[in-house]
Order: structure tokens, then sequence, then C-alpha cells
């Protein structure tokens, strides 16, 4: 067995993050995530761990949302941070009530530019802050047609 690269590990990270968020396991999320991390999300800037929960914990529990990464690079290293760089689309449904997959719906949410910032301190790398732009949203096949 080889031992991961430090790129690989990252993008590991990366995905297990957006993986927990979708499962609404919020506290395996956190925890990768430094305690006075910021995350730029939907517009707001949430400082540490507890403005994250907080955010976290106001999403519908209704809704089915899946995020794809895709294109990730390391854009930036330095001693003990390094800066990743990727595309995420995302996909929701919520009709209010909680259904099984899968489900219909017309298509992507939106896709964004995903800016990472890692730090090794512990003996181990965290996410230290993270900026989710919006780079496109689309338009409902529906809405488009009306």
């Amino acid at each position: 067995m080889t031992q991961e690269t430090l790129f690989e590990t990252l993008v590991q990270m990366t995905h297990r993050f957006h993986w927990y968020l979708d499962e609404f396991r919020y506290q395996d999320m956190i925890e990768m995530m430094r305690e006075d991390c910021a995350w730029h999300r939907q517009g707001k800037v949430l400082k540490g761990r507890e403005q994250v929960l907080a955010a976290l914990n106001e999403r519908p529990a209704t809704q089915r949302i899946r995020h794809l990464i895709s294109n990730p690079f390391i854009a930036e290293r330095k001693d003990n941070s390094v800066r990743l760089i990727a595309y995420m689309l995302g996909y929701k449904a919520d009709e209010g009530v909680k259904k099984p997959a899968p489900q219909t719906i017309d298509g992507p949410l939106r896709l964004l530019l995903l800016d990472i910032v890692f730090e090794f301190s512990g003996g181990r790398w965290w996410i230290v802050e993270q900026k989710a732009i919006p780079e496109f949203e689309f338009r409902s096949p529906a809405l488009a047609r009306g």
C-alpha cells in the first residue's frame, strides 16, 4: 500500500466534507474545520465552528442535496498551508417532505468555484477557510418555457 500524496489527501478531505454536508452529518463535517475557520457560504461569512453549525441546523431536513466536485488543483502552497481550487455543481430537491431516492428534478441548482485553504497543524490537515463562489445559476427548463 502506498502513502497518499498531499493532493490526494486534500481532494479526499474536500469530497468527505461535502459528503458529510449532503448526509446531514454536521458534527463529522465541522471536525474537519479548525476552530477559528471561516466559511463564505450563500453570501455570508460564517466564523468559527459554532456559527457554521448554527447555519447548517437551519437547513430543511426534507431536502436532498448533492455536491459534485471536479477539476481540483493545488493553486498555492506555503510552509504549512495549501490552497485548493475546484468546481462544485449542486443538485437539490425539496418538496417539503422527506422522500427516498430517486427524486426527479429539473436540473442542477448552480455551479460554484470552491476556494479552500488547508493548514497542517497538530499532526493533521484542517480546513481553515472555504469560499463557495457562485459562477452560474441554472434556469429550470419549466421556467424557461413559460
